[in-house]
């Protein structure tokens, strides 16, 4: 019979524990899903963490917004004269140093 209540607290241990790791995994990835999507991260953080957290998880997916934010991006363009590729954020051409105008994508 004691074996019986060793093998149990290891299994209880076990349960607790892989419970403790879906918590802090599911408290980084809402975190982290939040601040791809452009809301408060902290804000999302602490209303999964202190809420009744897996409820908060599930509100949580279904009240994201659906959509990521797009990052900026360095767009390249051609330069008219030379053909080069050159930045969209650049006025003169660095290769052959004529103004940038009626860039092409």
């Amino acid at each position: 019979m004691d074996n019986f209540g060793m093998l149990s607290d290891v299994f209880t241990q076990m349960a607790v524990g892989i419970v403790v790791i879906f918590y802090f995994t599911s408290l980084y990835w809402a975190y982290d899903d939040a601040r791809k999507r452009g809301r408060n991260s902290i804000k999302v953080l602490l209303l999964v963490a202190i809420l009744a957290w897996p409820l908060s998880i599930i509100v949580w997916l279904f009240m994201r917004p659906r959509t990521k934010r797009k990052r900026r991006s360095n767009r390249s363009c051609k330069c008219q004269s030379c053909g080069r590729g050159i930045s969209t954020m650049v006025v003169l051409c660095p290769y052959c140093g004529k103004p940038k105008t009626n860039p092409t994508l």
